[in-house]
């Protein structure tokens, strides 16, 4: 997920439907925590300098790349790969899901 609002506003969504909170679940955000978050949005990736690798392991991941378009100008690249797998850091019915071997697998070619 590009957007750090739209994610915890997931996480808040799955903690909610079980009759939960984020804290019941051990992550206690401050209202900080909560601010940087929100500044994580998809012209944040357009604004930075470095090389960056978006791995999208979920099939509603349309619109990805054209979110990511502003920066793909100058010198910064923003590569995206779309592997197979769940959705990573969600918790589901076995616990918390993992990060795909594919996935990991991506990150380290791309990172030489």
């Amino acid at each position: 997920m590009l957007d750090g609002r739209a994610y915890l506003h997931t996480l808040e969504k799955d903690a909610n439907s079980e009759g939960l909170t984020l804290e019941d679940r051990g992550l206690a955000l401050t209202p900080e925590a909560r601010a940087e978050f929100d500044a994580i949005t998809p012209a944040l990736y357009g604004r930075l300098r470095l090389p960056i690798l978006v791995v999208v392991t979920q099939g509603a991941a349309d619109g990805v790349e054209q979110a990511l378009l502003p920066g793909r100008e100058g010198d910064r690249r923003v590569d995206v790969e779309y592997v197979e797998g769940a959705s990573p850091w969600m918790e589901g019915e076995f616990g918390p899901g993992g990060l795909p071997v594919q996935a990991l697998r991506r990150i380290a070619d791309w990172l030489g």
